[in-house]
């Protein structure tokens, strides 16, 4: 049924239209239309592997733009990884300032990594994230991810262009 969709479907703007047809079945088609729903939109591409998707969710998922955004996070992931690591070979402690920081997948992989070969090393990683996050979901989230790796831990929510945000970044900040 996927090669079908693929051979019947080839361009992106058929698949878009294609997507538009698909009744709201996942969360995602329907729901990630309104900027606030973007952050939302990421979690979906990548919480999910489109095996173990059914067609509907297979479509989302398998969309060009969707595979390349869930293909680039374990490149990302890595790239931070060997940065903090030599951030904290060299200089002992890490402040990091992730904004806007989404669910902030690509920060926490590469702790995690790091927390798994050095639990230690979790302790002298500081993370600041910062994010419009209009619904407190995203602040609720990484908060409980931090707690659970131990990781000395803040969020600002507000617009980073906002004098107000830039305060309490400079205030809680790196």
């Amino acid at each position: 049924m996927k090669k079908f969709i693929i051979s019947l479907f080839p361009f992106g703007l058929t698949t878009l239209i294609f997507l538009s047809l698909i009744p709201p079945i996942f969360p995602c088609p329907t729901n990630c239309i309104d900027n606030e729903q973007s952050n939302k939109a990421l979690k979906v591409i990548y919480d999910n592997e489109p095996s173990d998707a059914n067609l509907s969710e297979r479509a989302f998922l398998e969309y060009p733009l969707h595979r390349a955004v869930r293909d680039r996070l374990p490149i990302v992931v890595d790239e931070i990884e060997m940065n903090l690591r030599d951030k904290l070979s060299k200089h002992g402690k890490v402040r990091v300032l992730t904004a806007p920081s989404g669910y902030a997948y690509d920060i926490f992989q590469a702790i995690e990594r790091i927390g798994k070969n050095d639990p230690k090393a979790l302790a002298r990683i500081e993370l600041l994230a910062v994010d419009l996050d209009p619904t407190g979901e995203i602040q609720t989230e990484l908060h409980e991810r931090a707690k659970r790796l131990g990781l000395r831990f803040d969020f600002v929510r507000g617009d980073i262009s906002a004098p107000v945000t830039q305060k309490a970044m400079r205030k809680a900040g790196p």
